[in-house]
């Protein structure tokens, strides 16, 4: 009976495959590894898949979360790839309220809805020096640059369309993903319908910082490979800024214990400071302040006490974090902003000329009004620009807040629809597999997870 069952998933899957894909030769690299319904929304099903990527090391893999109505699992036009930020923020998420979470709106709007775990989610979730105490050889993160994620991005953007039969989606960027977002369009525009800039910002401002050469560049990588670049002027290690491989989120223990144990009236190693009844109050009030370090102001990262967001929501979606990225990004970021266009890279060798809707804060998106300003340019050159500035937001707001679902949400809800191909869901006229239908092929699948 059990190998009967086996086979029959098998045969259904196979179906399945052949069903919603377009045969992409490299649909073979991805591995389903899970699939299961959606917590409190019946109608939604949540896919898993991941991928090897070169060079093919133990961390060198990524995941492709795939979020649809069953009745939509099937060529369904509307497709979004939501791209997450540092540390994986804002994507793949457990917040079951469609009203908070927005890939469950989109998907609950009829969209299929798509976003990825980075490489660096693979990284051991320890302290940093354990990694050289336990022999765990974490270097090849060192050549985690922007351009290794982007091609990351373009393998699933293949997969995607494979998977959901269509030409181009839309991408969204939350945060640094909307730099991933931004240097993937430059490359990769024929893939895209439209663009969405979640908090970041929008505008070519003018270079800051102290541009390098490409041979001194070079060198300062050199050094921050062999783990050796230094403050120039106390010959000190550079920890938060390059002189370890891996940005942290600085207060991850106890991020991660709120989120297992919201109710815990210590906090990791001590007990809590004694304005706070249980760790889910210093939590948010940690990430309230946590900006505070980087002069952006209170609130910047999420405006927890000017009541944008709830306790419970902002401590899940912290500790959904991953807890390091890649340091490679960070000294890029540093060319890519004392350029106009680095000469040794090639993330700006072509304008961006798609639609685009920004949602965005005035701590990060609109820092100092900059997306106010006509002097500058937006990042695209199309003239289909549309802006929602959310002041008094912070950070994290912007997916998860309160009153998310009237500012961000329904706006991006209709801004996606009237940029389809006529504003029309149905441009492709077969019919869909009813949700009973596909509800039964499901539970055929699931078993084969669960006893793995």
């Amino acid at each position: 009976m059990k190998k009967m069952r086996l086979f029959t998933t098998f045969v259904l899957l196979s179906l399945f495959v052949i069903l919603s894909t377009n045969a992409h030769a490299g649909i073979l690299d991805w591995k389903l590894v899970s699939v299961s319904d959606v917590k409190d929304n019946s109608s939604l099903v949540h896919c898993v898949w991941d991928t090897v990527r070169p060079p093919y090391g133990p961390f060198d893999k990524i995941k492709l979360h795939r979020v649809v109505k069953k009745s939509k699992m099937f060529f369904n036009p509307k497709v979004i790839f939501m791209i997450p930020g540092t540390w994986n923020a804002a994507g793949w998420s457990d917040i079951t309220d469609p009203d908070i979470n927005t890939m469950l709106f989109l998907a609950k709007n009829n969209y299929d809805v798509y976003t990825l775990d980075f490489r660096s989610n693979n990284i051991p979730d320890m302290n940093y020096e354990q990694f050289t105490e336990l022999g765990i050889d974490i270097s090849a993160a060192t050549d985690w640059t922007y351009g290794v994620f982007r091609e990351d991005i373009k393998d699933c953007v293949n997969f995607i369309k494979t998977l959901s039969s269509v030409d181009k989606v839309f991408m969204s960027g939350f945060s640094r993903g909307g730099y991933h977002m931004y240097n993937y369009a430059r490359k990769y525009h024929d893939d895209l319908r439209g663009i969405v800039a979640f908090d970041i910002i929008i505008k070519d401002l003018p270079p800051q910082g102290t541009p390098m050469d490409e041979t001194m560049y070079n060198q300062v990588v050199s050094l921050f490979k062999a783990g050796m670049l230094v403050d120039p002027d106390t010959l000190e290690p550079m920890p938060w800024v390059y002189g370890v491989f891996f940005l942290d989120t600085l207060n991850y223990n106890n991020w991660k214990l709120a989120g297992v144990l919201p109710f815990c009236k210590n906090m990791v190693g001590s007990p809590l400071p004694t304005d706070f009844p249980v760790i889910s109050d210093y939590v948010a009030d940690n990430v309230h302040h946590l900006w505070d370090y980087f002069q952006l102001g209170e609130g910047a990262l999420s405006n927890y006490h000017g009541g944008y967001i709830d306790r419970e929501v902002l401590v899940k979606a912290v500790n959904e974090f991953s807890r390091y990225y890649p340091h490679i990004q960070t000294l890029e970021d540093s060319q890519m902003e004392a350029y106009d266009d680095v000469p040794y890279f090639d993330y700006d060798d072509n304008d961006i000329y798609l639609p685009m809707v920004a949602f965005l804060t005035n701590y990060v998106g609109c820092a100092y009004s900059n997306c106010l300003m006509d002097i500058f340019p937006y990042v695209t050159r199309s003239d289909d620009v549309t802006v929602h500035l959310l002041q008094g937001y912070g950070h994290m707001d912007v997916m998860f807040g309160k009153d998310s679902l009237t500012d961000v949400k329904q706006p991006l809800l209709d801004w996606l629809n009237a940029h389809m191909d006529g504003g029309s869901s149905q441009a492709l006229s077969w019919q869909a597999p009813e949700h009973q239908f596909v509800d039964s092929l499901l539970n055929l699948i699931k078993p084969l997870f669960e006893e793995n």
